[in-house]
């Protein structure tokens, strides 16, 4: 090329790079820059193809930024890796000067290593241009041809200007990135600092913590783990591919390598260069580089703050500096959050202890509902609570939380329709229903239009609806399982409140007509033993003068009366006699329901003693067997108690004395909680088929002629031994013996 040929030539260029000057100035992004670059570069030099390379900012590689004159799928000389990819790059960066090649022996002699694979663009002549800023190398310019070509100084002063302007533009856009990303990163922060002094919800914490990071550096993924039985699942997860995801809430164990190392040193650790099979993630390729930071209360891991980058594979001290200070912003607020939940535990446990004390104890609707609803605003302060009541076909209010507005409180006691939605498939579900993304208009609860989540759980009585108790929030409009758990939890202590509630007003109702029932009976009893002490009294005087006028006609007759007169008489005379027997038995039995019992310790024994000694006279003719083993002193009355021993030693003998010789045995059984004494003979015995009548009034098993008595005897025993709050049994096989005995409660 002439001397004349160069200088239109530098001209030409020259104009050129003003229209680059021009161009750069109003580029936004990047590909804009490299745009500006590449083209007047491959049109002025009318090269095959351009490609724009940008160091890595670990600064141990290059990656491919932008190409220009290659088709799609063509083969290049240079990919994303280390500088050794592309051996020309490499050392113009080392030396801080382009390299140009005119013709394709040049390239080879420098660099025989090029000789592999054939690509699709046939290079000749190459040039390569480094950009640096000041003294720090951001990449490289590399222009192809499929011709020789002559880099003559014009071209060579082109190039290397267009790699300047190049740097600056790139500096350029660094530095607006960075003063955006910065007040991105300050309002993200400011937005941190008021969520970490007013909120207490991991959730909305993790949340601000993430926008933070994600202003700071759009590329980073971030989410955050807690540890449940030995597991880390998400508790807030960055959007990952579905594999990962499905991995990922699965859980990773405790002992996955990079969590059980950030554990171990209690701080960040900063991971270049992921390698998904060391860490034993699966479908972690993506990412570049990650970092792990711990969190503890009471010196255990309880949460773990991940950070995963997929562009680079390094972390900045940028990086670092802004994640470090993240974590223990967060780590911060998550210990406060830790403290006020405990604090509302307190007071949610406090809340709990009350309802507990008012489930055994109170028996109002109202006071059982406002109850519950301390215990659920005690827990999650933001909720609203409404317990209502179905009244004439309309729920109306009956208990309601403060924070409620004026407009909802006077439509609430007003009532809402029976067929509101949700109050109709709480009823036909019988469940509790939450009802995310709640709609006050389609509820047509219009002043209830501003809560976005609501809940609510139903109660029956003899299977009819009959109250609902009701939450919402305005701050939500998803219930969180923590929620619906704690909702579900005091809504069955609620409805067993409601349950004893009612069964406490049933017994009350059923325990008046008890009383009035038994006073009824009570006065009848008086009545009937008043009237049984009245009629045995008065019969005394008509049996008296049967017996009187009877020994008179024997005695008005001067002669022996004949035989059969005079057995009439004996007959009439038996019968009144046998008539004063029932008659004394039946006083009997009046006098001991009638007596007042006084109750004192009595010595069984010497009671048996007593009672065989006047026994005696009747025994003469009898021969007995007596065994008595040691008997306990009682509690009870002893004059009655005396009674009830000489009847059933009475009976004892009565029924035995048919027997060569009687066999009797007393003994005495300690139970839990009573004494039990038997009294057992080998006598004639009874039908068992007969047991429930033996201690009726006047109710014999045997007739008068084989055992005199009167059928009123084991009535009085049964009798007296019930006032002592006792019970008489009686056990026998026909010809075999009996055993009666009865039971007296134990003194405490």
């Amino acid at each position: 090329m002439t001397e004349p040929q160069h200088s239109s030539k530098g001209q030409s260029l020259a104009e050129r790079l003003q229209g680059v000057t021009e161009a750069l100035a109003a580029a936004t992004n990047q590909a804009d820059v490299f745009h500006v670059i590449l083209h007047p570069a491959l049109q002025a030099l009318k090269a095959r193809a351009g490609v724009v390379l940008l160091v890595h900012e670990g600064g141990n590689g290059l990656r491919v930024a932008d190409t220009q004159g290659y088709a799609e799928g063509e083969q290049t000389l240079w990919q994303d890796g280390t500088f050794e990819t592309f051996s020309p790059t490499e050392d113009c960066l080392k030396r801080h000067e382009a390299l140009y090649f005119e013709h394709q022996d040049a390239l080879l002699a420098a660099y025989p290593e090029l000789t592999g694979p054939p690509l699709s663009v046939n290079v000749v002549a190459t040039a390569v241009i480094p950009i640096f800023l000041q003294d720090r190398p951001l990449g490289v310019i590399v222009l192809v041809f499929t011709q020789p070509h002559e880099f003559i100084p014009q071209e060579r002063q082109f190039l290397q200007t267009l790699a300047g302007q190049c740097a600056l533009s790139l500096d350029r856009l660094a530095l607006n990135t960075q003063f955006h990303q910065q007040a991105e990163a300050l309002t993200a922060f400011v937005a941190l600092t008021e969520a970490v002094g007013l909120n207490t919800d991991v959730t909305t914490l993790t949340q601000r913590a993430n926008d933070v990071l994600r202003a700071t550096f759009p590329d980073l993924f971030m989410s955050y783990y807690v540890l449940e039985e030995g597991v880390w699942v998400p508790a807030q997860l960055a959007d990952v591919s579905e594999p990962l995801e499905q991995v990922l809430r699965a859980g990773l164990p405790q002992d996955t390598p990079a969590y059980q190392r950030a554990v171990q040193t209690r701080t960040p650790i900063f991971i270049d260069h992921w390698d998904c099979d060391a860490q034993q993630i699966p479908h972690t390729e993506s990412f570049k580089a990650g970092v792990l930071a711990p969190y503890f209360q009471q010196g255990q891991p309880v949460g773990m703050l991940a950070v995963g980058r997929q562009d680079e594979p390094v972390w900045t001290q940028q990086h670092r500096a802004v994640i470090t200070a993240l974590w223990r912003s967060l780590g911060g607020a998550l210990d406060r959050a830790e403290q006020a939940r405990q604090l509302e535990g307190r007071a949610a446990l406090n809340a709990f202890v009350a309802l507990t004390e008012a489930v055994g104890t109170e028996t109002e609707l109202q006071v059982l509902a406002r109850r519950a609803q301390e215990v659920l605003q005690a827990s999650v302060p933001e909720v609203s609570v409404v317990y209502y009541e179905l009244q004439q076909g309309l729920w109306k209010a009956r208990v309601l939380s403060d924070n409620l507005t004026p407009e909802i409180v006077t439509a609430a006691r007003l009532g809402f329709a029976r067929d509101t939605p949700s109050f109709v498939t709480a009823v036909q579900t019988a469940q509790p229903v939450f009802a995310d993304g709640w709609d006050g208009q389609r509820e047509g609860i219009s002043p209830a239009d501003a809560y976005g989540a609501a809940a609510l759980y139903p109660y029956f009585k003899a299977g009819q609806p009959f109250a609902m108790f009701t939450i919402g929030t305005m701050q939500r409009r998803k219930w969180t399982q923590s929620d619906r758990a704690l909702f579900t939890a005091v809504g069955r202590s609620l409805g067993l409140a409601l349950e004893r509630a009612e069964r406490v007003a049933e017994l009350d109702a059923r325990s008046r007509d008890l009383e009035r029932s038994n006073a009824r009976l009570e006065a009848a009893n008086e009545e009937l033993e008043a009237f049984t002490y009245s009629v045995s009294h008065d019969l005394r005087t008509p049996v008296r003068h049967i017996k009187g006028f009877n020994d008179l006609l024997r005695k008005t007759l001067a002669l022996p009366a004949e035989a059969k007169a005079a057995r009439y008489l004996g007959i009439v005379n038996t019968a009144a006699e046998q008539m004063n027997t029932l008659i004394d038995a039946m006083l009997d039995l009046s006098r001991t329901s009638r007596q007042p019992l006084v109750m004192g310790l009595v010595d069984l024994e010497v009671l048996i003693t007593a009672a065989r000694s006047e026994l005696e006279p009747e025994i003469q003719e009898q021969h007995v067997v007596w065994s008595v083993k040691p008997l306990p002193l009682v509690l009870a009355d002893h004059t009655t108690l005396r009674q009830v021993l000489i009847n059933l030693l009475s009976n004892a003998l009565k029924y035995s004395r048919t027997r060569p010789e009687a066999h009797i045995e007393i003994w005495a059984e300690e139970r839990t909680q009573e004494w039990a004494v038997f009294v057992r003979d080998n006598g004639v015995g009874f039908d068992p088929r007969y047991t429930d009548k033996l201690f009726g009034v006047f109710q014999r098993l045997h007739r008068h002629e084989e055992f005199e008595g009167t059928g009123v005897g084991l009535a009085n025993v049964r009798r007296i031994i019930a006032r002592h709050g006792g019970t008489v049994f009686a056990r026998s096989v026909l010809n075999e013996g009996a055993t009666f005995g009865f039971t007296l409660p134990r003194p405490s």
